[in-house]
């Protein structure tokens, strides 16, 4: 009985071969180069524009690692996992006290990330729910600094909130330029949208 290649088992034994011709003091970090730029990756596209030998290629290693470490699929809904545990346990990390609007609002690498997973509509939605735990921490805030507002207010406001920002890092400077703003405006505008966003978190201080 002949032997038939099939494009999955061509892949295996791609990155098994690639695994095997790797260095092992390379193996460790290769993984770290590729969550590291499917970081990258996901802040300037959507994820089914992100192949696997695109990905490869920004990591600088060989494509068969791609296969070995599960996919491009699963190394990108990784890199976004890990994207979105730091951002909350760093910068998001403010418990009952209002964050630093103007650092959660520079993050855009997190930002863009997220709405281009939002838009993306053949991405699983088990990889979208990576999200939530940003929604989850601004919830949590508006709970506490709003202790009068029920459920589907504060479900409102966390809205409110993660539109502005998704917004802003995705079309921001962009719509300003459309309704004839210079780029001296950028930073007017970003004062007011960050003054905004407190006030609907709930005031500002402590």
């Amino acid at each position: 009985m002949p032997l038939r290649i099939t494009a999955e088992s061509g892949k295996e034994a791609l990155a098994a071969y690639a695994w095997a011709v790797a260095p092992r003091e390379t193996r460790a970090s290769s993984k770290t180069a590729l969550l590291d730029a499917a970081a990258q990756l996901l802040t300037r596209f959507p994820p089914t524009e992100v192949s696997g030998r695109k990905l490869a290629r920004e990591a600088g290693v060989n494509y068969g690692l791609v296969h070995y470490f599960g996919g491009k699929d699963r190394l990108l809904a990784e890199a976004y996992e890990e994207l979105v545990r730091r951002f909350v346990g760093e910068v998001t990390n403010f418990g009952t006290k209002l964050p630093d609007v103007r650092r959660v609002v520079a993050r855009e690498d997190v930002w863009r990330a997220a709405a281009y997973l939002a838009i993306d509509s053949s991405w699983s939605v088990e990889y979208r729910a990576s999200s939530r735990p940003i929604a989850e921490a601004f919830d949590r805030l508006v709970a506490h600094r709003r202790p009068d507002a029920d459920p589907a207010e504060r479900e409102a406001r966390v809205a409110s909130v993660l539109t502005m920002l998704l917004g802003w890092a995705m079309f921001g400077p962009m719509l300003g330029r459309g309704v004839g703003l210079d780029r001296s405006a950028d930073d007017q505008v970003l004062e007011r949208l960050c003054s905004r966003v407190e006030e609907i978190i709930g005031g500002s201080g402590r």
